[in-house]
């Protein structure tokens, strides 16, 4: 006699859902599904990478550490498969402070490691010399730290707090090639989801770096650098980027300008008068901005009210947070500071 064993081959497989979003130690329930439902043959679930994140035989995924990996649902024979995307995300904050200290804090509170910068902080090695200070810092997304020096520096940590790189970008740091001029200063930093550098230059520059610190592009937004988008008596404000890798910017005087990855100007919007805007009052200016997952940007004015745009440029709402606005959130003798988005 002869037993014959017929197996029910596995034509298709689909994976739901197909991208998630998780902090470090946070689980997801992943469900594969099988075509035909009559299959015999077997299954199995695999990870990229299981330092970021594991997955079980059932297809729950555990985020370990801050990166992306992805995740494969496939047949035996590895003939059919589908995948989800995952990123796993740090809740930890970082804290800089006046003197010069950089601080890792878990999201608990629990202070993970702080580091010296300036020499009176440091006793043998300081990044940042005598007469300098922290000036702005900012995260990517695989845990490093970009921090930028009041004189003029730009460094990348990684996320236990060693120096990976400095670039000085003005002359007095560099002695032959220099991103930023004599009288020029560096304004404020931004990322992006690649691990680029954005940076603005208190005069009107905008720069771009990639995760090395090589210069990818600048380009003057001011008058007397050469450029337009912004008017002689005004100068950069904040700087914000989004998912798609495009730049916000907003000027002192109130305007609000988009950029895409390689610089080139998508819109502007005046939100103030005498710009030709009505969004904010004469005697108001924009005072933060942040972006959000969907593209859109909000943006706070310094006499306390909030708004939101599109990525268009559309405003979508606005509300007073204070009085004499009409607002009650914020009281009388107070006023809107910084504004976060959750992703």
């Amino acid at each position: 006699s002869c037993t014959v064993t017929v197996i029910t081959s596995i034509t298709s497989l689909s994976v739901s859902p197909t991208s998630s979003t998780l902090n470090i130690g946070k689980t997801a329930q992943l469900t594969g599904t099988v075509n035909p439902s009559t299959t015999t043959e077997s299954t199995l679930w695999t990870s990229s990478n299981t330092n970021v994140a594991t997955v079980s035989g059932t297809g729950l995924v555990t985020a370990k550490a801050v990166g992306t990996v992805t995740i494969t649902f496939k047949n035996s024979s590895g003939t059919k498969l589908a995948t989800c995307t995952v990123k796993v995300l740090s809740n930890d904050i970082i804290v800089s402070s006046s003197s010069g200290l950089l601080l890792r804090y878990d999201s608990t509170g629990k202070l993970l490691w702080k580091k010296g910068l300036t020499p009176s902080l440091s006793n043998t090695n300081y990044d940042i010399g005598w007469n300098d200070s922290i000036g702005n810092i900012a995260t990517t997304s695989d845990g490093s730290i970009i921090v930028s020096s009041s004189s003029g520096l730009l460094l990348r940590y990684d996320s236990t707090g060693k120096l990976l790189w400095k670039k000085g970008l003005t002359p007095s740091l560099s002695n032959t090639n220099y991103d930023i001029g004599w009288n020029d200063s560096i304004g404020n930093i931004a990322t992006t989801s690649d691990g680029s550098i954005i940076v603005s230059s208190s005069s009107g520059l905008l720069l771009r770096y990639d995760s090395t610190g090589k210069l990818l592009w600048k380009k003057a937004l001011t008058h007397p650098l050469d450029g337009n988008d912004i008017n002689w008596n005004d100068n950069v404000g904040n700087i914000a980027t989004t998912s798609d890798g495009s730049i916000i910017v907003s000027s002192s005087s109130g305007l609000l300008l988009r950029y895409d990855s390689t610089g080139k100007l998508l819109w502007k919007k005046a939100l103030t008068h005498p710009l030709d805007g009505n969004d904010i009052n004469w005697n108001d200016n924009v005072g933060n901005i942040a972006t959000m997952s969907d593209g859109s940007i909000i943006v706070s004015s310094k006499s306390g009210l909030l708004l939101r745009y599109d990525n268009t440029g559309k405003l979508l709402w606005k509300k007073a947070l204070t009085h004499p606005l009409d607002g009650n959130d914020i009281d009388w003798n107070d006023n809107v500071g910084n504004i976060a988005t959750i992703p």
